[in-house]
């Protein structure tokens, strides 16, 4: 969920009109909210859904059409709702979701990727979505609606108190973390649009808690992209310096690179085993750490 805009801490900016007289709440039964759409808009992929429909067909582990439906209902019940960046709030729920099809997960852990803000921040229900998807569903979006709605007052406590909350809620169910981790690198994606105070107060909670969580899920591709948003939030200045002295030495690592994986496959060859042998650059956080223990800040 993204920082709130206002004091209601929903995280959203609602510009829909509710003075009294105006148009009710619209209701928020997810049968009859999709009611209200055309037949053929129901189950068909709209192009806002073309990365997570790609994900979601390669990796054939979760049910399209249910996945529409989701994101339907998810919509209409987000409508009118944007982020600090101006975009449409919904644009949030599916970059979650699509992280998570990118990962292989099924048809509850995407629904509920895709509801995971709706009974925080919109008219919607538990019940609600329990009826309209399934218990699971709604398992999964009440386990990510009681992790946003920590608040603690130190910072200390704050960060312990949240870690002890996802180890708990580890323990029930580990898809509850994984949504929540993909909602916090999406949020740490777009963190530009923030105040520069909350960006360094949720900088540092992803730094201290979220990216070792990552790890500790042995996430390491969300471990170390948490790790470089929140360097680059935290420490601008210096993340550029280290961005620009990295590729400047990148094509001379790259060479180095190629040279010593091409020895260790000829290694292989020779031993005949079967491997695959690959390399990446080192991430720009770990490097400011080495650096930093070095004494070279």
């Amino acid at each position: 969920m993204e920082e709130p805009l206002a004091a209601d801490q929903t995280g959203t900016q609602d510009v829909r009109d509710t003075r009294p007289g105006q148009i009710p709440p619209r209701p928020s039964g997810v049968q009859r909210v999709l009611a209200k759409l055309p037949l053929v808009q129901r189950d068909t992929p709209p192009p806002e859904l073309d990365e997570l429909a790609v994900a979601i067909r390669a990796a054939g582990k979760a049910d399209l059409r249910e996945v529409v439906r989701a994101y339907r209902y998810a919509e209409l019940m987000h409508e009118g709702q944007r982020r600090r960046s101006g975009e449409a709030y919904i644009t949030h729920p599916v970059a979650v979701a699509t992280e998570l099809a990118q990962l292989g997960l099924g048809t509850p852990t995407l629904v509920a990727a895709l509801l995971h803000d709706t009974v925080e921040d919109t008219p919607a229900t538990l019940q609600d979505v329990r009826e309209g998807f399934s218990d699971e569903v709604a398992h999964l979006v009440d386990g990510v609606t009681k992790l946003d709605r920590i608040h603690v007052d130190s910072k200390q406590e704050q960060q312990a108190e949240t870690l002890r909350k996802m180890i708990m809620a580890m323990a029930k169910d580990i898809r509850v973390l994984v949504i929540k981790l993909a909602d916090r690198l999406h949020n740490m994606e777009t963190i530009g649009h923030m105040p520069r105070d909350a960006q360094k107060r949720i900088a540092t909670e992803t730094l201290d808690i979220y990216a070792p969580l990552a790890h500790r899920l042995g996430m390491q591709n969300f471990k170390l992209r948490l790790e470089d948003l929140g360097f680059g939030a935290l420490h601008p200045k210096r993340y550029e310096e280290i961005v620009a002295l990295v590729e400047e030495r990148n094509p001379e690592r790259a060479v180095l690179l190629d040279e010593v994986m091409d020895s260790l496959r000829e290694q292989l060859r020779e031993l005949k085993i079967r491997g695959e042998v690959t390399g990446r650059p080192k991430h720009y956080y770990s490097i400011y750490e080495k650096m930093v223990l070095r004494g070279k800040e």
